[in-house]
C-alpha cells in the first residue's frame, strides 16, 4: 500500500483495504500538503445544524410549522459552508461523498 507502483486488481483487495489506503492518503499526502479536507469545527457545525433540523421536524409535527428550520435553511448553510472551503478541498469533499454514496 505504500508504493503506488505495486497495486492489486479490484477482486484481490477488500473494501477495508481500500478505505485504509484512502485514509492513509488523506492523512499523509493530502493533509500534509493542504490541511484537512474538512476541519473538525466545520464538521461539528454541520452536525449541529443537521441535528437542529432533525429535532425541529419532530417538534413541528406536534406543534405546527412555526419555528421550524426548513430544509432550505440547512441547504443554504451547507452551500455557504462549501463556499468557504478552498476549491481543491471542495472538490475532494464532493468526491468523498460520491464515493461513500456508491
Amino acid at each position: 500500500m505504500d508504493n503506488p507502483a505495486k497495486y492489486s486488481a479490484g477482486p484481490d483487495v477488500s473494501i477495508g483495504m481500500v478505505f485504509a489506503a484512502f485514509e492513509k492518503f488523506l492523512k499523509r499526502a493530502w493533509e500534509e500538503q493542504l490541511g484537512p479536507v474538512v476541519s473538525v469545527a466545520t464538521l461539528q457545525s454541520l452536525q449541529d445544524r443537521s441535528g437542529e433540523y432533525s429535532c425541529n421536524i419532530f417538534q413541528s409535527l406536534s406543534n405546527g410549522l412555526s419555528g421550524m428550520l426548513l430544509p432550505t435553511a440547512f441547504e443554504g448553510f451547507f452551500k455557504t459552508t462549501l463556499g468557504d472551503m478552498t476549491p481543491q478541498n471542495r472538490r475532494a469533499f464532493r468526491a468523498i461523498i460520491k464515493l461513500l454514496a456508491e
